[in-house]
């Protein structure tokens, strides 16, 4: 409480100096000290409304492409609270119940799929009311609540493969959501509690993938391609030459 009433104290002095010397003919001073005690005593109002009203949040929302250097970002038009973002994972809340906020995301994505009537469970990181693929990955609009709060995650769908040999990681479109990973060793097996079929339909409409059976080809961001293979309650990734 000290530190609040120095500072409104200082606010004040300030702004009653400056009137003083003003009225003392000392105008260039007293007005800079008018301007000083103004802004001292605006800027906690000021604070306040951008962190405590609408206009405190942003108006819009983007997360990379697979390949950000010569892809665009994707971009969501909605007002909401920013809770985290690292460039591929956006999480924020709110924004209004999970239907609104899919049907904002559809209006302004319409080849994009809203399921907030039949949602997928991706994992621990809550359940997918709506997702976008592109020619080379999908984005992943996720939901929970907590304690009655709803909360969300505009995901771009991808891994980073740390190759065996001396080459530079890539990133290749990967459910990350569903196995909460953001990186695979390339040759290493991953556990996996993914049918063949729901792998299937991660990848089927991303146009550049292919399934075969238990072995997937996805694209990489360096132009070339990788390889899943299914087995026995894993996956393994391999980066193509």
């Amino acid at each position: 409480m000290a530190p609040l009433f120095a500072y409104g104290a200082a606010a004040l002095a300030a702004l009653v100096g400056g009137i003083v010397l003003v009225v003392k003919k000392h105008r260039a001073t007293g007005i800079g000290l008018i301007l000083v005690g103004s802004f001292l005593i605006l800027l906690p109002a000021g604070i306040a409304v951008m962190w405590f009203t609408p206009l405190g949040n942003p108006t819009s929302m983007q997360v990379e492409p697979l390949d950000p250097p010569n892809d665009p970002w994707f971009t969501v038009d909605l007002r909401h609270a920013r809770y985290f973002d690292d460039g591929v994972e956006y999480t924020f809340g709110q924004a209004g119940d999970p239907e609104r906020v899919a049907r904002v995301f559809q209006d302004q994505h319409p080849a994009s799929v809203v399921s907030t009537a039949d949602p997928a469970r991706m994992g621990r990181n809550g359940e997918s009311i709506w997702h976008l693929s592109t020619d080379s990955v999908r984005y992943e609009l996720m939901h929970h609540t907590e304690d009655g709060t709803d909360f969300y995650g505009l995901v771009t769908q991808l891994v980073v493969v740390h190759e065996s040999g001396s080459g530079p990681d890539v990133r290749i479109p990967f459910p990350r959501s569903a196995f909460n990973v953001t990186g695979v060793d390339e040759g290493e097996p991953y556990a996996n509690a993914w049918s063949p079929e729901q792998w299937a339909d991660f990848y089927k409409d991303i146009s550049l993938t292919h399934a075969a059976g238990d072995t997937i080809t996805v694209p990489t961001n360096r132009g070339g391609t990788a390889t899943i293979v299914l087995g026995d309650d894993t996956a393994t990734v391999t980066v193509n030459d």
